[in-house]
């Protein structure tokens, strides 16, 4: 603990190995060591670790980008070029809000989805992410 906050130390280029081999324990260790900080997320994604989460803020709203990084034949500089991409089955996302949203709405428009709002936290639901949806909370 340092004043209202806390320190962790890695001794060793975790993050240079994580970037280079995005190896599962190493991403594994990172969430545990933030879950015991007990670093407050302002969202949580259940969904496997191929799928991407990006937050910004537009306005007021809050727009969470999911992208599918799951091609199916690894990329590199001479194969530039994904042949398939499977699709993600079941992806929750969780979202800490003081309110409840006067709108929830999954771009583009015909991506199935629902969501829900208890007790500070937004439940969205999608069935299906083929590449890439925004969810735009209000």
């Amino acid at each position: 603990r340092l004043g209202k906050g806390l320190v962790a130390a890695i001794h060793g280029p975790l993050f240079q190995d994580y970037y280079l081999g995005h190896y599962p324990r190493i991403r594994r260790l990172i969430g545990e060591l933030l879950g015991r900080m007990g670093v407050d997320r302002l969202a949580t994604l259940e969904a496997p670790p191929r799928v991407e989460l990006v937050l910004r803020r537009r306005g007021d709203a809050l727009v969470a980008n999911l992208i599918n990084r799951g091609s199916g034949e690894m990329l590199n500089p001479r194969r530039v070029i994904v042949e398939e991409l499977p699709p993600v089955h079941g992806i929750v996302m969780r979202v800490r809000r003081e309110h409840p949203p006067s709108r929830v709405q999954v771009v583009p428009g015909d991506t199935p989805s629902r969501w829900a709002y208890e007790s500070g936290l937004l439940t969205v639901t999608l069935p299906i992410l083929e590449i890439h949806c925004a969810v735009v909370i209000e």
